[in-house]
């Protein structure tokens, strides 16, 4: 899970570190520079931030409310609303910070330009203590001009080179509109902590994206070996796969796997999917499904639970149930398997068939 230490401590010291890069070595050149042509066509072939974020909808008195570990009743805003909310907001920020700190990297004229590349690089650290230089490279892979690739690169201070790649990816450009397109992403968390010990995260992020007009926005997001010495909480995210599409409407679903220690009576991890969908009114229904060999001595043959919760268009809980689904080898012929729990509200409030 990512961790407020590497994002705030690191990614937003960067960006922070920006502005001095603007003031200490661009000077005046950089406040007067405007991008021409052929520097935009490398500039529009890098994903915007807003393009990428993961968003539900939200109403501005909501966009404080907090997930609490409670279940929510009937009224209250639903519980898993927020989790998905929630993952949603901390999955954002491996990518969507490092690429603000790109807009204000590229708002500098490039200190390299050839017919196939640009480049961006600070001539030192961005801050005093920072132990790395940052250069972004753009460079064209097609002679159609259509297909980049890119990279955030980081060196040690006291090197002129040993330059590691900490952030990369390619796009498809959209021909219609700039900074969208198809392309993946890929930051590498070890490396940056090879490279500055603030980091405290390891293992990967990769992400596939297709945001071509017309397409609406698909994500996907691939945790791998996802570790962090911070902020311990079941619900951020973990290594799995996050699914996350929304049409031009903006009507979406957001669908994830992970392994976690959801069911905390024991030490075992259990597989949790959640499945979120919701309309652009924001009315929405999470499907819930968690399954594991060991849900406490209480639980003799229990194999899954699932749940189900639906929310009306201000995010308050109008359905919710749970059913606890055994293994009849061990339980025998139970006279209703899987077993309904706690139903509340109507089915019918539900803006979705549940799959």
């Amino acid at each position: 899970m990512f961790s407020k230490m590497y994002f705030i401590v690191t990614l937003l010291a960067i960006v922070f570190s920006i502005g001095a890069f603007a003031c200490s070595s661009g000077g005046d050149e950089a406040e007067g520079y405007s991008p021409d042509e052929s520097d935009l066509v490398f500039i529009n072939a890098v994903p915007s931030p807003e393009s990428l974020e993961l968003s539900i909808p939200e109403k501005a008195q909501e966009s404080t409310a907090k997930f609490t570990h409670k279940k929510a009743k009937l009224g209250e805003t639903a519980e898993y609303y927020l989790v998905s909310r929630k993952t949603m907001k901390d999955l954002n920020g491996g990518v969507y910070y490092i690429l603000s700190v790109i807009e204000e990297i590229m708002e500098m004229p490039p200190t390299s330009s050839s017919d196939s590349e640009r480049v961006w690089q600070a001539e030192g650290p961005l801050m005093a203590l920072d132990p790395t230089v940052p250069r972004f490279t753009v460079k064209k892979k097609s002679a159609d001009e259509e297909k980049f690739s890119f990279k955030l690169e980081w060196r040690p201070k006291d090197s002129s080179d040993g330059w590691q790649k900490i952030w990369w990816g390619e796009m498809q450009a959209d021909p219609h509109e700039a900074r969208l397109g198809e392309g993946k992403i890929i930051i590498d968390f070890d490396t940056a902590y090879e490279m500055d010990p603030l980091v405290t995260e390891r293992g990967q992020l990769n992400m596939d994206f297709d945001t071509r007009v017309g397409h609406g926005r698909n994500i996907e997001m691939r945790l791998h070996d996802l570790e962090s010495t911070d902020d311990k909480d079941n619900y951020g995210p973990a290594s799995g796969t996050y699914d996350f599409f929304e049409d031009e409407d903006k009507n979406g679903s957001f669908d994830y796997e992970i392994n976690s220690n959801f069911v905390v009576v024991s030490d075992e991890m259990e597989t949790l999917k959640i499945k979120t969908s919701w309309n652009s009114d924001g009315s929405g229904q999470s499907h819930v499904e968690v399954s594991g060999e060991n849900f406490g001595s209480q639980s003799e043959g229990l194999e899954t639970i699932e749940v189900q919760e639906c929310w009306d268009n201000s995010f308050l809980s109008s359905y919710y149930i749970e059913y606890f689904h055994f293994d009849e080898e061990i339980t025998g012929d139970l006279a209703d398997n899987p077993v309904a729990n706690d139903e509340q509200g109507e089915p019918e409030s539900c803006p979705f068939d549940f799959d």
